[in-house]
């Protein structure tokens, strides 16, 4: 039983807009995903595999004495993982169903520590592999990183969420960037772009993005425009304003909107407004936003 390489469920430009190109899905897809599916097949000929389902191959081969795996399972169970990889995105993002939210709630939190340490662990993953969002074998809900291929199945847990954090599913769109890529996956979720709404109000990362065709979205719209067409082209807009694409803080100032942050960083416990006072030569080097010295 020969494995096919499954079509993507939405077209090639389809998460454009939140980040993602149809250059990287041109790779990603049709290029990276297809070797796994060809060298899979070429792999398993003639051996005990052969007729065997995905899930079956990915915990058969699997050895947990080691990192290194072989080239049967290294093939088999990124095929498998690259299958829920495209199902888990699409062009309007996902929406969480309410029981998985709940869940998540009564494991993490809330939804934004979910999210805070999803991404930390995809951040936190050295070298190539995944970032996992499992349902482990006591029922509970764990977020999990693995190394290269590795995924839950190895494990015997249930997959929800997983973050490709190798090199070819982001290197296109984000460079070197992997947090910017991540919180763009999870954070704000492809279809919105939001993550790239900070470059609109400072000029240097303004022309940043543009120099490297990343999305930009404003956060501060002029007290008179319509905040439903207000568009930055080549030149920050730097005024005063009410703040746009922002969720719950939409329609609020600039220091109302940090006043609104950080009573509720407060309410939650996570933390507490301070003033800090630090001299620095910052030299030839910016520590940006996004967390990368550029």
């Amino acid at each position: 039983m020969a494995f096919e390489l499954p079509e993507l469920p939405y077209s090639h430009d389809a998460l454009a807009k939140g980040g993602m190109s149809a250059e990287t899905l041109e790779f990603h897809h049709d290029l990276h995903h297809k070797a796994y599916v060809d060298n899979g097949n070429k792999l398993i000929t003639g051996t005990e595999w052969e007729n065997k389902s995905l899930e079956e191959i990915t915990i058969g081969t699997y050895n947990s004495s080691t990192v290194a795996q072989n080239g049967i399972f290294n093939n088999i169970s990124q095929l498998w993982n690259h299958n829920q990889f495209w199902e888990m995105m699409g062009p309007n993002g996902r929406t969480m169903p309410s029981e998985l939210e709940t869940a998540i709630v009564d494991n993490f939190g809330s939804v934004d520590t979910f999210k805070t340490e999803f991404g930390a662990a995809g951040v936190g993953q050295f070298g190539s592999g995944w970032c996992w969002l499992v349902k482990d074998t006591d029922g509970s809900l764990k977020i999990t990183k693995t190394e290269n291929g590795v995924n839950p199945l190895c494990f015997g847990q249930t997959t929800l969420l997983g973050c490709d954090v190798w090199e070819h599913s982001y290197y296109i769109d984000f460079r070197n960037k992997r947090p910017v890529y991540i919180a763009n996956f999870i954070l704000m979720g492809y279809g919105t772009g939001a993550i790239f709404g900070c470059p609109a109000h400072d000029q240097r990362d303004l022309d940043f993005a543009r120099k490297y065709d990343l999305i930009v979205t404003p956060v501060v719209c002029p007290i008179d425009q319509n905040p439903d067409t207000f568009t930055i082209k080549e030149e920050a807009y730097t005024g005063v304003g009410n703040l746009i694409n922002s969720r719950f803080l939409d329609g609020l100032t600039i220091e109302e909107g940090k006043s609104e942050v950080i009573k509720r960083i407060s309410e939650q416990g996570m933390g507490q407004e301070t003033t800090n006072y630090r001299l620095r030569d910052w030299g030839v080097s910016r520590q940006r936003y996004w967390g990368c010295p550029i």
